[in-house]
């Protein structure tokens, strides 16, 4: 019998990690796109799809045929940023064929047998620089844009993630139902993970202005993307009827990295309609990107391995040289940004008051993200309003507000890319040194709305078997910036006027 059990197990851990394919599928990299913040402007007032200053080159184009002064602008512009995810895992029932669901005890509230009451993982990024070379003249603008588009700094899962966890339970919590005599007293398991990459981007573009209240902006980025995971899952055990019994098969060791690049297509209107009012737009289309892959270590149990789940992390090359015992993987998988329209609105009701708004659309699932594009709604957002007061003579005081949806469908969520709806406030100061060089220091902090997710995974080997889950998942970030704009030639804008 006990011998027929082991047979059964050895099926079940193919299985279940077979039903996480798909989540494993999108750990190399982060899906949540191109990060907004790329100037301490925008940290303060989360608004900028009108600017008509030097961070326009990222944001707005166009809007650099409106700047004050001609001659020659560089702008730097760098953040501190903070981030930190926090998901729970409740593996609370199990359910053979047609029998009832049976509890599993699985919770935080009552299994204190290994599983920790959350998991987590944090970041700090000390410098996220944006570097911009701006050269403007009459009716006529050119201009670099260097910026850290997506980045993560060593983040860092000490105690792994929940669907490690659940892999290794759903396959003994199997067993022990089918048997129905055997008591799970306690499980443990030692997992990490660890998570870095930096993409790159440069644009060079140029804009015209073809009246005296409207502008045409034009630009191409290159981008250049590289990154890490390594997971770590070891001393695994579970104790049954008092008595624990150390795993070795289901240890594995892996690192994989990952390099490639890719271009967007940038384009821009800007109408300034009167002295009060102006009008931005911008669409950024991406070309999809094959991303290289790399596989620095791959240790992991056979039959792990046999159900394709770690696939992803596998670079095609010989088995001879990396051990593989199932297949050798692809050399390289495909991400692709999601194509984004910009409007931006801005309107001065007092010399020295102004008020700002955007509205950021994302098309989700128009690109190429190796089927994970399916896992979206049509389209994701952003919508904000941000006002700023000269409440000083050349000090600028601003409050900013913006709410994001990334358009993922609420069962598509996954422990490191939880793409949660936030909630993101910021404000700063904007200071004028002198006639050519401002000073801008922004903070902002982002609240991300928690989300529940149930979900029921399935196996079926000698009968239909069914494991009911629940997750939660939670997010926080800030940052804090400091920027500095000079203009080194050509009259400036207060000698202007």
């Amino acid at each position: 019998m006990k011998r027929i059990y082991r047979s059964v197990m050895s099926i079940l851990v193919i299985l279940c990690f077979a039903c996480i394919q798909k989540l494993y599928a999108t750990r190399l990299y982060q899906e949540r796109g191109i990060y907004p913040n790329q100037s301490s402007e925008y940290v303060r007032t989360l608004n900028r799809s009108a600017s008509t200053e030097a961070d326009a080159a990222f944001y707005n184009p166009a809007g650099l045929a409106f700047m004050e002064g001609n001659g020659l602008y560089i702008m730097y512009s760098s953040q501190t940023y903070y981030a930190r995810k926090e998901h729970t895992m409740d593996y609370y029932a199990i359910k053979l064929d047609n029998a009832d669901f049976v509890q599993t005890w699985h919770t935080r509230d009552d299994f204190t047998g290994g599983l920790p009451d959350f998991y987590y993982a944090e970041t700090v990024a000390p410098v996220l620089p944006d570097f911009d070379i701006i050269y403007k003249d009459q009716n006529w603008v050119m201009y670099l844009d260097i910026s850290v588009l997506q980045a993560a700094n060593g983040m860092y899962f000490p105690n792994g993630a929940a669907v490690i966890d659940w892999g290794n339970l759903a396959t003994k919590e199997t067993e022990l139902a089918m048997a129905q005599t055997d008591i799970f007293n306690a499980y443990h398991s030692d997992s990490s993970a660890t998570r870095t990459e930096y993409f790159l981007g440069a644009t060079f573009g140029g804009v015209y202005k073809l009246k005296d209240w409207l502008s045409l902006a034009a630009g191409l980025r290159y981008i250049y993307g590289t990154g890490n995971m390594t997971i770590e899952n070891e001393n695994v055990s579970y104790t049954i009827n008092n008595v624990t019994t150390k795993d070795p098969e289901s240890e594995w060791h892996i690192s994989t990295d990952y390099f490639g690049s890719g271009f967007s297509l940038i384009l821009g209107l800007h109408a300034r309609l009167s002295e009060k009012l102006d009008l931005g737009f911008k669409i950024e289309t991406h070309t999809p990107m094959t991303m290289e892959k790399n596989t620095v270590e791959f240790d992991a149990a056979s039959l792990i391995e046999a159900s394709g789940s770690l696939n992803d992390f596998k670079d095609g090359s010989p088995s001879s040289q990396m051990e593989y015992s199932t297949g050798n993987g692809k050399s390289s998988f495909t991400m692709q940004y999601p194509t984004q329209l910009n409007f931006g609105i801005s309107y001065k009701f007092l010399t020295n008051l102004r008020a700002e708004s955007s509205l950021e659309i994302t098309l989700r699932n128009n690109r190429d993200m190796d089927g994970r594009e399916e896992d979206y709604k049509e389209y994701g957002y952003s919508a904000g309003a941000c006002v700023e007061w000269g409440f000083m003579k050349n000090v600028v005081g601003s409050l900013g507000y913006l709410y994001t949806d990334f358009g993922i469908k609420d069962d598509k969520r996954n422990e490191t890319d939880m793409l949660l709806p936030n909630h993101t406030f910021g404000f700063g100061l904007g200071m004028a040194l002198s006639n050519r060089l401002d000073l801008s220091l922004g903070w902002f902090f982002q609240t991300y709305e928690r989300k529940g997710v149930y979900s029921t995974e399935f196996t079926d080997v000698t009968e239909p078997t069914y494991h009911a889950i629940y997750k939660e998942f939670y997010e926080k970030r800030f940052s804090v910036a400091i920027g500095f704009t000079y203009q080194f030639e050509g009259p400036s804008g207060q000698d202007i006027q």
